[in-house]
């Protein structure tokens, strides 16, 4: 039996146009890897990673791979073409089983399953498990609907949704089908999250404890679930040894939390020797001096914190936790480690001014952080934000329909503030942040390789390029 993945992309074409497209990720679909190690051992499978490709390579490819189940991968930005995908292997294959699965049906899975009846099944939230055993039924000549966990559709009562199957431990799923997807070098993460190249994401914990009005991690697993920590650089170790990976970012909700296991890992990696570093997503809240020297010891050179702004009132107001006082303890006692810190920034809530947006630009600078990333808010299905965005009328009736016009542009600008002016502030902060004569100095001294050149001139070439007048 085939089965075929296909990582649905937001644009179909070689590149987009923007300016930040030279600075964001190329990330691989972990979450695709997850499910063809899951169901291998089952069935012939196929990965297609969509990103980079032409509406036409795409289109051939998927109606050249009979399979018997197809399923795509989607955000909400890329949900429509995930829908196209699945709509060209029906042209073909109309008896074929297609599912959808990824991050916007499991915030939206009734409202997905109903606007897209191209799609048989959608499987929302952790789908190895869900995704396996529907693959089995179809294998076998089961009743699909019958597989706990699935969204179907019912004649006579609209979409429904199975009861999900109780959780399994972390370490009974097999490592990501790496050799399925295209080679590392395809792959490159911001030039500021990463030193070396060839380097590789692992997953070492599932949840977040938190409840930030943006992000629907904390609204769907609130329970965080971990690998050990031996399971965990098992796959570091096979990661080196097979792939020559010499660096990786854990890209966990949550990863530098729990000190407790944080220090089994970095025990674990001490001990194996291992040739390679890494960079993990911190919160400012729970840094302490002790931690950010553990953390180095196990070879970790970058902490990330989302930040998100400068503004004290709009930090309460998105219920991120953390306090501006946090932020500049968490950075000096990374930098006294010896860890690099790097901050994610967001512009343009629907309740915060143009004051709280350049407090947040300032802050940026004045925190003391390495690096920064400033992107729009997005109101994304699924998150408090989102529902108070419908409430303040920011959506026509299409709702998340209209949300592929939105990538690299505000999402929901506060009122009274130009879309013109949005993007004038958000060059602003990245003018004012990485062409300040000491964060050039200080980049130029670092440079030790032709990969720091390389990776240095693609983020010059993305800042320099932001189009707009700085406000």
């Amino acid at each position: 039996m085939k089965v075929l993945l296909v990582h649905a992309p937001i644009f179909f074409s070689r590149r987009s146009r923007s300016a930040l497209e030279h600075v964001s990720n190329a990330a691989p679909p972990l979450g695709l890897a997850y499910l063809a190690g899951m169901v291998e051992s089952e069935a012939d499978v196929e990965i297609i990673d969509a990103q980079g490709m032409s509406e036409e390579m795409v289109k051939e490819k998927v109606r050249r791979t009979p399979a018997s189940v197809v399923g795509v991968s989607s955000s909400t930005v890329s949900i429509r073409n995930a829908a196209r995908i699945a709509g060209w292997v029906k042209e073909v294959q109309p008896d074929c089983t297609t599912v959808v699965g990824g991050p916007h049906v499991t915030a939206a899975p009734l409202e997905t399953m109903e606007v897209f009846p191209v799609f048989d099944f959608g499987v929302a939230g952790d789908g190895e498990v869900i995704f396996r055993d529907l693959v089995r039924a179809v294998g076998e000549g089961k009743d699909r609907r019958s597989v706990p966990g699935v969204m179907y559709r019912d004649s006579g009562s609209g979409v429904k949704a199975n009861p999900p199957p109780p959780p399994i431990p972390l370490d009974e799923i097999p490592f990501p089908a790496w050799h399925l997807l295209p080679p590392f070098d395809f792959y490159r993460f911001n030039p500021s999250a990463y030193r070396r190249h060839p380097h590789a994401m692992v997953i070492a914990s599932r949840g977040c404890p938190y409840q930030c009005i943006f992000c629907h991690a904390g609204r769907f697993r609130q329970v965080l679930q971990y690998r050990s920590p031996r399971n965990i650089v098992d796959e570091i170790e096979s990661l080196v040894r097979t792939y020559g990976i010499r660096e990786v970012k854990f890209g966990d909700e949550l990863f530098a939390v729990n000190t407790s296991w944080v220090g089994k890992i970095c025990e674990e990696l001490r001990q194996r020797k291992l040739d390679v570093i890494w960079a993990c997503e911190a919160r400012a809240n729970t840094m302490t001096p002790e931690f950010a020297r553990l953390l180095k010891s196990g070879g970790c050179w970058q902490v990330t914190i989302g930040i998100e702004s400068g503004s004290p009132r709009i930090l309460d107001r998105i219920k991120k936790k953390i306090t501006r006082e946090q932020v500049k303890n968490t950075v000096r006692w990374a930098h006294e480690a010896g860890l690099a810190v790097r901050a994610f920034f967001m512009l343009g809530f629907p309740f915060e001014d143009r004051e709280d947006m350049l407090q947040t630009i300032e802050f940026a600078v004045e925190s003391g952080v390495d690096d920064a990333s400033f992107g729009f808010v997005v109101p994304f299905p699924g998150t408090e934000l989102y529902e108070l965005c419908e409430e303040l009328g920011y959506f026509g009736k299409n709702g998340w329909l209209e949300f592929d016009s939105v990538l690299n542009r505000p999402g929901c600008p506060p009122k009274g503030i130009a879309e013109d002016e949005m993007m004038a502030l958000l060059k602003k902060a990245y003018h004012r942040f990485f062409l300040r004569p000491a964060y050039v100095a200080r980049t130029i001294r670092q440079i030790q390789t032709w990969e720091d050149v390389r990776r240095l001139w693609r983020g010059a070439r993305a800042v320099l390029s932001l189009k707009g007048k700085a406000s």
